[in-house]
């Protein structure tokens, strides 16, 4: 069977496609000027991709985070200050589940108020999005304070919306 694209589906696309193509040289710079980037890459010129945390696993997770944004499960906003606030703390894998948590509480929160006021489609959005911060805080969730598989289970939960 053969696809068929109007005008709208095409602009979509090809607006999408040239977001995506673009995204590695309009962050790039932002990157390393809010996580530093590496010593080596400065010191050669040389681009190793975007990096706003030195530590490779907590760098993945964020990059994670902000892909998600494609599948609007995240905002790039939202994430961002999130990755602000974790350097704030210090970069740690602590520091990131609890900024991820917060955030997440935040956004379901503020979904469960959209869904009391009939807004069944931003609260729609809401929930995805703090589902996915959830998910991101989940990773880390055995570098908390309380590293039990009990409180993993409470952030699946929360996860889940109970």
């Amino acid at each position: 069977m053969e696809e068929q694209f109007d005008r709208r589906t095409f602009l979509t696309r090809g607006v999408v496609a040239g977001g995506a193509l673009a995204l590695p040289f309009l962050f790039n710079d932002t990157a390393r000027a809010v996580g530093g980037g590496s010593d080596a890459s400065r010191a050669t010129g040389a681009d190793s991709g975007i990096e706003f945390f030195s530590d490779p696993t907590l760098n993945f997770q964020a990059l994670f985070a902000l892909s998600a944004a494609s599948y609007n499960a995240s905002e790039l906003g939202e994430v961002l200050t999130t990755i602000d606030q974790i350097h704030a703390k210090g970069d740690s894998y602590a520091a990131f589940y609890e900024a991820f948590l917060e955030r997440g509480e935040e956004l379901r929160a503020r979904a469960s108020s959209f869904m009391r006021a009939g807004h069944r489609v931003s609260a729609r959005e809401a929930y995805l999005r703090a589902a996915s911060y959830f998910d991101q805080a989940l990773f880390f969730v055995l570098a908390s304070s309380d590293p039990t598989r009990k409180h993993e289970g409470e952030v699946y939960k929360k996860m889940d919306g109970r």
